[in-house]
């Protein structure tokens, strides 16, 4: 096949195949900010620049209210996590000079607080230096299908995708101790009978949808 004057060729991440991006679309088509070569697959949360599967990283948002998932690349996570580590040395630090004034008053307690302010912030400088182990959208990507190729895999992730619903269902209906404590004797009862979890989990979700 003889391919126009500028068209890009690219490479899908997810399944290996070629796309052809012809020059009309050269202004539409978003690619990575790190690898121009690649299309891009998603925007950062923080600072709204696109990249592909292998420079966005899959960050979990934590507060005391909710809980959220971020997509970030590589340097706005490592911002991110050099903030929190700030945070913990500036804290230690703050510890530190506490300590050091309440041991003019009691040596004990001076000591024990210089001591702990000093863990935390060697707690800070280490998490600051720490390379990010957040999982890449294109290493997410990978696992499923390694999941959907083994068929144990497979069935382990559809059994907890069901057990994730009959456990929500159960804790509606009957609250949280209650619905779970339900739950899993319903699937004890199963597996006496000689089925494994999955095949209790599939069986027992089955009955609760024609209920």
């Amino acid at each position: 096949m003889i391919m126009p004057p500028g068209t890009v060729q690219v490479k899908c991440s997810y399944c290996g195949g070629l796309i052809l991006v012809p020059p009309w679309m050269g202004g539409k088509t978003l690619r990575c900010e790190d690898h121009p070569e690649r299309l891009a697959v998603g925007m950062c949360n923080d600072c709204g620049r696109n990249f592909c599967g292998e420079c966005l990283h899959i960050y979990h948002l934590k507060t005391e209210d909710t809980e959220a998932i971020l997509y970030l690349d590589t340097a706005c996570l490592r911002r991110r996590r050099a903030e929190k580590a700030n945070e913990a040395v500036l804290g230690g630090i703050l510890l530190l000079i506490f300590g050091i004034f309440s041991s003019l008053v009691s040596l004990i307690i001076g000591t024990v607080t210089i001591i702990l302010g000093g863990g935390i912030v060697a707690y800070g400088i280490r998490k600051s230096k720490e390379t990010p182990t957040e999982s890449t959208v294109d290493a997410i990507l990978g696992e499923r299908r390694q999941m959907e190729a083994d068929p144990k895999l497979k069935e382990a992730a559809d059994a907890e995708k069901l057990y994730n619903e009959l456990r929500t269902h159960y804790v509606n209906h009957w609250g949280p101790r209650t619905g779970i404590d339900l739950l899993q004797n319903e699937i004890r009862a199963y597996m006496r009978q000689g089925v494994s979890f999955p095949e209790a989990v599939r069986k027992l979700h089955g009955r609760a949808r024609k209920l």
